[in-house]
């Protein structure tokens, strides 16, 4: 018998406080003189108010970022420095040495090394004090895997993504928070779709939360990509790449079912992918800029007719039942490269993207995970369906998905923006608004509604009180309203402006008692724009009202 944590996460409680320093996060790949890395690199000597730059590794250090850094302006004295023993870390000398920086940058290599020979030391306690005297601390690779307050450690090797999935509490799924706590909850990944780690951060973050009730933020960096953090926790993104933001989101229950020796369950993770030039408030999960690619969307949500049939996860043909199918998915980084294709197929099941076999082929792991993603960064309202090769399941004339073995759901129905980089380069896309499920066999999914079908609903344990909320708030240009029903009732949300005058009804039905959400883009029944201001919206139920004041902010 399984045991499966509900969590109704009703407030966002992640407060990003960096001190006073900065982080430069980098997920890998090359960096080389007028290259895409110019740009974060340069932003990391401003941030060191063009100081004296160190970079540090254990096994070896590279003899050219020292150069870099001074082409940007660093201090002619910045140099490289091997910490290669606990000794050495220990020593005095090393720890004076390393306050002399007002940067220090953390190579590529094996984060384990890290851990088991700064953790605890005085060089650790340098590099903090650097850090919090205002200085910037970076990482690539390894060296970004330490910064968060939880790091995947590798004391155990690394793992894959089916690994992690089929059970999240296994031994060599090894956290840590022994070294350099800089990024306050917060766990963080490298080379992240190249190695399919999205497969692996959620696991992760499951597996946080069994152990502590707490949840962590996810973020993923992709190789030649770096996202810079002031100490604000304001995020600006630059590279070829992109950065993905995963998150529990409020004011919905988040069934997690992360037993030993289980494959992972769990239901509406949040997820956000900036690309070049998006900026993003870490604190409230939002789009400040999107960098003039990031731009608003309208999903499709027009209502489909479905018909019974069955999907096999081991079969490439099951793609083609899908409205969209991506193709040339064994193509050597076809992802990376820009060369996956897409087209419309006629398939038994509207409004989808299916990708079978998602785990089958380590090669295959970058091209079909962000191939599913492409494709519904293009046509925003679209459903992912990720399949491997031992997972099936039925879909009934109603839209109910139900799966044996496990099956992801990606819901686009909530995008609030979407784009692709102005040059097209590769397939790697941004968003806002994503929904992750991954489901197993008790574990059903509405795709008309785009909710799951959760324990908690099918066994009828319905919210006790009527409540309402909304996220983000503060918000521009959308929120997200959510609500919950102790009683079928007849609802009706509207929102007013200050002086109490309507402006736009959100819903108008009868509904059974559960959890509901609803969007709304900052317009008015008439599809004008409202200016920035102070708003309501008014939940009418049968047995009376609920308000929340809506904050605008343009």
């Amino acid at each position: 018998m399984t045991v499966v944590k509900r969590c109704s996460v009703l407030l966002f409680s992640l407060s990003l406080v960096l001190g006073q320093g900065s982080l430069l996060l980098v997920g890998g790949g090359g960096e080389d003189y007028n290259d895409w890395s110019d740009l974060p690199y340069a932003w990391f000597v401003d941030q060191a108010d063009s100081g004296i730059v160190i970079n540090i590794d254990v096994s070896s250090t590279a003899s050219w970022y020292p150069s870099y850094f001074q082409s940007f302006g660093a201090d002619p004295a910045s140099q490289g420095l091997q910490i290669i023993t606990r000794a050495m870390a220990d020593d005095p000398t090393t720890a004076d040495l390393l306050r002399t920086a007002s940067g220090i940058f953390i190579e590529g290599g094996d984060q384990w090394d890290y851990v088991e020979t700064w953790a605890g030391t005085l060089a650790e306690q340098a590099i903090i004090d650097v850090f919090n005297a205002g200085g910037v601390i970076g990482g690539t690779s390894a060296g970004l895997a330490v910064l968060g307050q939880v790091d995947f450690s590798a004391e155990y090797g690394s793992i894959i993504a089916p690994e992690a999935l089929d059970n999240p509490c296994r031994l060599d799924m090894a956290l840590s928070e022994a070294l350099l706590p800089l990024l306050p909850d917060v766990i963080t990944d490298s080379h992240f779709h190249s190695r399919g780690r999205l497969g692996r951060l959620i696991p992760m973050l499951a597996r946080w939360e069994h152990e502590s009730d707490t949840w962590l933020t996810g973020i993923g960096i992709a190789d030649n990509t770096a996202a810079c953090v002031d100490a604000q926790g304001v995020m600006t993104v630059y590279g070829e790449g992109s950065v993905s933001v995963l998150y529990a989101q409020p004011g919905i229950t988040h069934n997690v079912d992360c037993s030993d020796t289980q494959p992972l369950e769990l239901t509406s993770l949040g997820m956000d992918q900036l690309i070049h030039g998006s900026v993003y408030n870490l604190n409230s999960k939002t789009l400040l800029d999107g960098g003039g690619t990031l731009l608003p969307v309208t999903p499709n949500t027009a209502p489909v007719t479905y018909q019974s049939l069955s999907l096999d996860g081991s079969s490439d043909i099951t793609a083609e039942q899908g409205a969209y199918q991506v193709n040339n998915l064994s193509g050597n980084l076809a992802a990376w490269r820009g060369n996956l294709s897409l087209n419309a197929v006629t398939g038994n099941l509207p409004g989808t993207v299916i990708m079978p076999r998602i785990w089958h082929e380590y090669d295959e792991y970058e091209n079909r995970l962000v191939g599913v993603l492409w494709a519904i960064g293009q046509y925003p309202g679209l459903t992912g369906l990720l399949m491997d090769t031992d997972a099936t399941a039925t879909v009934n004339s109603n839209g109910i998905l139900t799966p044996t073995g496990q099956v992801w759901v990606f819901n686009s129905r909530e995008l609030t923006h979407a784009g692709f980089p102005d040059d097209h380069s590769t397939c790697y896309g941004g968003f806002i608004g994503m929904q992750i499920h991954i489901l197993n066999e008790d574990v059903p999914y509405d795709l008309s509604s785009g909710h799951p079908l959760s324990i908690e609903n099918s066994h009828r344990q319905i919210p006790d009180e009527y409540d309402l909320i909304s996220y983000p708030n503060p918000f521009n240009p959308s929120t997200t309203i959510f609500y919950q029903l102790p009683h079928t009732s007849g609802v009706v949300v509207r929102v007013f402006d200050l002086e109490g005058r309507f402006v736009r009804t959100l819903i108008s039905k009868e509904q059974v008692a559960g959890n509901y959400q609803v969007r709304w883009d900052g317009m008015t029944e008439n599809g004008k724009e409202v200016v920035s201001g102070i708003y309501f919206c008014l939940l009418q139920t049968r047995d009376g009202n609920e308000s929340i004041k809506l904050v605008l902010m343009k």
